[in-house]
């Protein structure tokens, strides 16, 4: 069948097949590129698969009552979502901690996120002022979850903490035993190595901290 043969139309004139063609590639790549910057946009800001967030709340008057001993209690509420796909979140488990040592747990669903995907484990605190026992409660959530994804073969990529908790929460972590990684690359090539590295940035400043044990 010859070229000739096969023609088409477009604003009125009549193009030749090769020129149908070479159009809609053409139209195809520049729809490609169109796209890209905003995938590559996603790559960048979301190195992860998914957010692992870590919600606290204090409860001041949970168990006051005549005899009970426990006066303040700390939730952590943790679910999961996508990376920009918060409103599809689902409820993981809610922690209890008092004055950061843990007192329960109630387990909404199983650990299923798909195994090998990166996670961001990403703290936040509900309400206005934040106390010094959620944030106790959050570096014992992190510890807790760390073992978790690590046992569903979910590598920690990051851990987001806000920033008025950034020094608290780390030194908290430190407290049980973890390490601050030495400041230079090559002392990690001297022998170093980690059963767990968290990688934790804060939200705004730009302040990063590697803790290994």
């Amino acid at each position: 069948m010859k070229l000739s043969g096969l023609k088409n139309t477009i604003g009125g004139k009549r193009i030749n097949n090769w020129k149908r063609i070479h159009l809609t590639s053409t139209l195809s790549l520049m729809m490609a590129f169109s796209f890209a910057p905003q995938v590559m946009a996603d790559m960048v800001s979301s190195p992860y698969d998914w957010v692992v967030e870590l919600e606290t709340k204090g409860l001041d008057r949970q168990f006051q009552y005549e005899g009970s001993s426990l006066k303040k209690i700390e939730k952590v509420q943790v679910a999961y979502y996508a990376p920009n796909k918060e409103d599809e979140k689902k409820a993981y488990e809610y922690l209890w901690f008092n004055n950061g040592k843990a007192y329960g747990m109630e387990k909404q669903r199983k650990f299923d996120l798909p195994q090998g995907e990166g996670v961001c484990l990403k703290v936040k605190h509900k309400g206005g002022s934040v106390t010094s026992e959620e944030r106790k409660a959050a570096a014992n959530a992190i510890l807790r979850l760390a073992i978790d994804t690590f046992l569903n073969k979910n590598p920690i990529v990051q851990v987001r903490l806000p920033n008025d908790s950034y020094p608290e929460i780390v030194n908290e972590l430190m407290n049980r035993g973890l390490q601050q990684a030495p400041p230079n690359s090559s002392d990690f090539e001297e022998g170093f190595s980690a059963d767990l590295i968290l990688n934790i940035y804060s939200e705004q400043d730009g302040m990063k901290t590697v803790l290994y044990r």
